[in-house]
């Protein structure tokens, strides 16, 4: 892949040559990169991540229509070099990033507490939890917010069968986007 910077033959040229180079620009560069062969026929795994990515892309431009949103992700996009709003929602999309669990003091006792520290670009609404043992549900309810990143989940139900136990967190963000992560205990 070659890059061009302030070449006046192909400053805002697009597209591709034959079927041999194809041109583009981006972050005011221009890249010249080898035609793309693709093959007919596609994989159920390469489908699902069309799939996924389509999704994404349908993501992207609708947070950046939204004034609201579009400014959060051009206010956090400004901050990174090369990475453009729209780029960081469709990352945003295909992996988000939701923040971590601190599980220190759960030890299956009702009154324990789990906290929950999320780090989004979009802000975190709520957050519920789910605990299940040998895939049978022992507890699910919303956990508190404590501070703008920082939820606790206060146990309600004993549980003696940590080794077997997972937790699943749901995220929900501003826009009701939801997303799911398990931990083990």
């Amino acid at each position: 892949m070659a890059k061009s910077i302030g070449n006046l033959i192909l400053k805002g040229a697009s597209g591709q040559i034959g079927k041999q180079i194809v041109v583009r620009t981006s972050n005011g560069r221009t890249i010249l990169a080898s035609y793309p062969i693709s093959s007919k026929t596609y994989s159920e795994k390469q489908k699902s991540h069309f799939e996924k990515f389509k999704n994404a892309v349908a993501y992207a431009k609708t947070v950046l229509k939204n004034p609201e949103t579009s400014k959060i992700y051009q206010s956090v996009a400004k901050d990174i070099k090369g990475v453009s709003p729209y780029n960081l929602a469709v990352k945003d999309y295909l992996k988000p990033s939701v923040g971590y669990v601190d599980m220190a003091e759960y030890k299956g006792i009702v009154g324990n507490t789990i906290r929950i520290y999320t780090d989004s670009i979009l802000p975190i609404t709520n957050v519920s939890v789910k605990i299940k043992a040998n895939d049978l549900l022992i507890e699910a309810s919303t956990a508190e917010r404590l501070e703008v990143n920082e939820w606790v989940y206060t146990i309600e139900k004993a549980n003696t069968d940590l080794d077997n136990t997972t937790i699943d967190v749901t995220y929900t963000n501003s826009l009701g986007r939801k997303v799911v992560k398990t931990y083990r205990v």
